[in-house]
């Protein structure tokens, strides 16, 4: 196959070829970083989205305890 590189006999086509069956294909390695990107924009998002929801979580009780006051307040007069 490759006798007329002058590499067919020597073992050197062996070597390639070892060393070539488990490359990826330039196709799937596209393809695999792309969804690694598309999968590391979503976990930033996510975090983001985490992180209001953190902040919610906290303003939320405070906001209610404000409300409660109001009423308490407002029945008092």
């Amino acid at each position: 196959m490759l006798e007329w590189a002058g590499i067919g006999n020597c073992g050197t086509y062996s070597i390639l070829v070892d060393l070539t069956v488990d490359c990826v294909p330039k196709k799937v390695s596209d393809a695999d970083r792309k969804r690694i990107a598309d999968l590391e924009k979503s976990e930033a998002m996510l975090k983001d989205e985490v992180s209001k929801l953190k902040v919610r979580n906290k303003v939320f009780p405070q906001n209610i305890q404000f409300f409660k006051l109001l009423i308490i307040h407002d029945d008092s007069c």
